[in-house]
């Protein structure tokens, strides 16, 4: 079963090569066009809730010793 659809898929790729680059191509515009929506915050604070323990004293240690 495995080999059969790798040997459909092979083919499909040798025999209609431009469909095969058009889908590509489609494919990479479509996911391009939603990458600039993604958005990666790097503070690990931000993703935890508010309301935890935890997060909480963290923040009360954070106004504490803010400015030295």
């Amino acid at each position: 079963m495995n080999t059969a659809i790798k040997d459909w898929t092979i083919q499909q790729a040798l025999y209609h090569s431009k469909r095969t680059v058009l889908l590509a191509i489609i494919i990479t515009m479509i996911i391009g066009s939603g990458v600039r929506f993604i958005l990666l915050d790097d503070n690990v604070m931000n993703m935890l809730p508010k309301n935890i323990d935890s997060r909480r004293v963290w923040d009360e240690i954070v106004d504490e010793f803010k400015y030295s």
